[in-house]
């Protein structure tokens, strides 16, 4: 089998042969080359170590910031390439990292350490692809497999259950059955990890073509510990390991487009209880923990507040008339409302609260594109009275000012013919507002 290697990594390759070294493209970029994607990245592996692979490439912009690890960075023509030593690891104390690291001259044994059969295979022009462990045929057959024995592997780093749900998602793969059942007996080993990562896969695998990650989530009972203890008793398990329930959210998530706030404000709908009440004497609402939820996970603010929002209007109930669609849009704006059409759309298989059928949905859609592309008045800053108006006719500065402004935005709103400066005067003469 022939890959096409860049360039810059066939430079590498060849530097490393020409003084007497092994060196391999590794890992993903052989994995995608072989399936016809494009590498994001391309990492090297070699039997040099760190300080010869600085000195065979002295010449060039030489980042050592893994160098403990036996990983050095080298830049060419702008393009950062990892080239890592051939190594062994010892224990994981932590479930995450190798309490040591052994260099090796063999790159059967570097393999052997990696997580899954297909993330196992290694390349160059001279030797061809080294495949000891079935990736190929694992392609094949669209399964992700461990390397060896499943529940060592994950005992070994907690984060690569993630990245096999992950995997699975982006690549549209079956989990392998062994592995499968490894990752439902050691789930518990997530706990060990640290939030921002499991963030940052549990993003890939939403931002991913389809559903299968998320229903190995729930299957496998790996988000009780994604997720703090603290939040499992809000999730809806009865409901989202249905599968006539999975088949429709799947079908919704795959046509809904890769927003991250969206697809998690769907994830978080899809998983929580509709109706969480803490106590007697304590409203606690979806929006509320989904918050706490992603505040545990280390999300940013912004996310955060978006996602919260989106929750919080997703039951909210829009009319087929514009002023209602424009009530929402002067609360929530219109990137956010495009959204929660989008979201109120997807919902709606599943028969969510507020969510909106096809026929609905295409409606508003429409009378929204009419106010925006018509530039029809649904914010202060359309309005053809300003502040200064006010306080000629005698508003007292201050909150009053802001309090007539948004009475007067209700009332353009329900009356658009209003949205002149002379009428709005008269409005207000007449004591509508004042």
């Amino acid at each position: 089998m022939k890959i096409e290697l860049p360039d810059e990594v066939r430079y590498i390759l060849d530097k490393l042969k020409d003084r007497g070294y092994k060196g391999y493209a590794v890992g993903g970029c052989v994995r995608d080359s072989i399936m016809g994607r494009h590498p994001y990245d391309w990492d090297l592996t070699t039997d040099a170590t760190p300080y010869e692979v600085m000195e065979i490439f002295h010449g060039c912009t030489i980042i050592p910031s893994g160098i403990k690890h036996g990983t050095v960075t080298i830049m060419l023509n702008k393009k950062h390439f990892e080239i890592t030593t051939f190594r062994v690891e010892g224990k994981y104390s932590d479930y995450r990292r190798p309490d040591c690291v052994r260099y090796s001259q063999s790159i059967e044994e570097d393999l052997s350490r990696r997580d899954f059969t297909i993330n196992a295979m290694a390349y160059n022009e001279y030797d061809g692809l080294i495949d000891i462990f079935g990736g190929i045929f694992d392609i094949e057959n669209k399964l992700i497999r461990c390397v060896g024995d499943p529940l060592l592997r994950f005992g070994e780093d907690g984060l690569r259950m993630m990245r096999a749900v992950r995997f699975s998602s982006q690549l549209d793969f079956k989990i392998e059955k062994h592995t499968l059942n490894a990752i439902s007996s050691e789930c518990h080993l997530i706990s060990h990890v640290s939030p921002e990562r499991i963030k940052d896969e549990l993003n890939r695998t939403l931002l991913s073509d389809n559903f299968v990650g998320i229903t190995y989530l729930l299957s496998t009972k790996l988000l009780l510990y994604v997720i703090s203890d603290r939040f499992r008793k809000y999730i809806n398990w009865d409901y989202c390991l249905r599968s006539d329930i999975c088949i429709l959210a799947a079908k919704s998530f795959e046509n809904m487009y890769g927003n991250l706030d969206l697809r998690l404000s769907f994830f978080l709908k899809f998983i929580l209880k509709p109706d969480i009440i803490e106590d007697e004497n304590q409203g606690c609402d979806m929006a509320w923990v989904s918050e706490d939820i992603l505040k545990s996970l280390r999300y940013d603010s912004k996310t955060i507040s978006n996602v919260k929002r989106l929750i919080s209007y997703s039951d909210s109930i829009i009319q087929e008339n514009k002023p209602s669609i424009k009530k929402l849009l002067k609360d929530i704006g219109p990137c956010d409302f495009k959204r929660l059409l989008a979201l109120k759309g997807s919902l709606a298989p599943l028969g969510c609260r507020g969510s909106l059928s096809e026929d609905r949905l295409k409606n508003i859609s429409a009378m929204y594109k009419d106010i925006i592309e018509n530039n029809e008045c649904y914010k202060l800053s359309s309005l053809a009275l300003n502040g200064e108006d006010l306080k000629r006719l005698g508003v007292k500065q201050g909150r009053e000012i802001g309090k007539v402004l948004s009475r007067l935005l209700d009332a353009v709103i329900e009356n658009p013919q209003l949205n002149s400066r002379e009428e709005l005067i008269k409005y207000t003469k007449r004591g509508h507002i004042i």
